[in-house]
């Protein structure tokens, strides 16, 4: 199934501004994940068709070739702000106030309804990242797009297409937070947390889903994770503080699916650390905290000793570490509820002479050590290889990783985000 995104281009705010003209709608690459990790059963492609400054002039100028023409199974529709901007600065010629950008949009959901009838259209409404109305920032604008929003919305209800609120969602977010710099503070983009909850929504509404089950997490509570450098992802540098891996991901699903839900979420991995190294700074990154749900991820390096390190951390050793840092955080936060999460390694190598086929070897007595004390303790468990082996079996490793597989440890936007969507529901209530 062909999944079309056509009209404004909501820029990728993790992007730096040299790249975001040609670097596509962050929440349209996020949307075609949803649907890589969600949907197994059929085969979708998503496209991004969006471009920036696309009014519904210069959207009616490309239907016939990105839409009528692509055989495409749904179609969303994100026009009006590009209209409203134009038309309120009077810059663009071209731009249409909102009964002439609706006008052109009935226009063109007719012809595709009349040539493409089994195809699914979706009308998107404007998305504006910004609840601060005064003049200097968006006032003039918010007030112009409330029309444009209003037109479409009548429209869709007039022909019965799927009308998608983006817009609301968005403000509805950063008002519970009372933050107009929540989800990016340029009014035209969207940054890694505003993206997802975008693309969830968009993807629940096209796959007919309900919102998961919530967490078990509660207003007002910390998350604190701590690992090695998959949880790191750069928090210490331009990721700061979340990093750019799943931990920003797994914010960005929670936020969407748990709205009114605001966790404060602390991230304290460190490239290359393993469980002894974790253990040494416990007492400095994780009790002073004191959070109300803690995430303890490591593994991979203490695999990686036998190559070269003085010290070899071995299944024993591992399983000891995991049950002191676990024991102690007990003890001083009695009620902390803790996931242990086992590693993973993107591979499916079966040559008994290759170092990736060795570790998978080895990996299995480090995943039963996690498991091991999670029992004992009684935590949650998350087993990440179980999580990736299936989808190395549909998209390759290479769909998962970072740096085309060639790194078999790190994961892509694709990994990253098949971990946070396993760790909420291992957050299950």
């Amino acid at each position: 199934m062909l999944v079309t995104v056509i009209g404004d281009r909501i820029h990728d705010l993790e992007l730096p501004p040299e790249r975001r003209a040609e670097g596509g709608s962050g929440w349209v690459r996020r949307l075609r994940h949803l649907f890589a990790l969600h949907d197994r059963d059929r085969n979708v492609e998503v496209v991004d068709a969006t471009e920036p400054g696309n009014t519904a002039h210069k959207l009616r100028e490309r239907w016939t070739d990105d839409v009528l023409l692509s055989k495409s199974g749904i179609v969303l529709v994100n026009a009006g702000m590009s209209d409203a901007l134009g038309f309120c600065a009077k810059n663009d010629p071209y731009a249409k106030d909102a009964a002439g950008a609706v006008s052109i949009l009935d226009e063109l959901f007719a012809r595709c309804k009349a040539r493409s009838p089994t195809t699914r259209l979706i009308a998107i409404e404007p998305v504006l990242n910004s609840i601060d109305t005064s003049p200097l920032r968006s006032g003039p604008v918010a007030k112009a797009l409330t029309a444009y929003s209003a037109a479409i919305r009548e429209l869709t209800d007039r022909n019965g297409i799927p009308f998608l609120p983006a817009g609301d969602l968005i403000r509805a977010a950063k008002r519970v937070r009372n933050d107009d710099e929540w989800l990016g503070c340029d009014p035209a983009g969207l940054d890694t947390c505003g993206s997802m909850l975008m693309a969830d929504a968009a993807f629940r509404m096209i796959a007919g889903l309900t919102t998961p089950a919530p967490t078990a997490l509660e207003h007002g509570q910390t998350l604190l994770l701590i690992g090695d450098s998959i949880t790191d992802a750069g928090r210490r540098g331009t990721g700061y503080p979340y990093g750019t891996g799943y931990v920003r991901l797994f914010q960005g699903l929670q936020a969407a699916r748990e709205p009114s839900k605001i966790v404060r979420i602390i991230n304290k991995g460190i490239g290359g650390d393993t469980i002894v190294d974790i253990e040494s700074r416990w007492e400095r990154d994780v009790t002073p905290y004191r959070p109300d749900w803690l995430v303890l991820y490591t593994g991979i390096n203490d695999m990686n000793t036998i190559y070269g390190r003085p010290v070899k951390i071995t299944p024993d050793v591992y399983r000891e570490g995991l049950n002191r840092c676990i024991a102690s955080v007990r003890r001083d936060l009695p009620n902390v509820r803790c996931l242990l999460v086992a590693p993973f390694m993107l591979t499916r190598d079966d040559h008994s002479e290759s170092y990736r086929c060795e570790m998978l070897r080895r990996m299995t007595d480090y995943t039963h050590a996690v498991e091991s004390v999670a029992n004992a303790q009684g935590t949650r468990f998350l087993d990440l290889q179980a999580v990736m082996r299936p989808l190395m079996d549909r998209y390759g490793n290479r769909a998962l990783g970072s740096n085309l597989g060639v790194d078999n440890i790190h994961p892509g936007e694709l990994g990253c985000l098949a971990i946070a969507e396993s760790m909420y529901c291992a957050f299950a209530a």
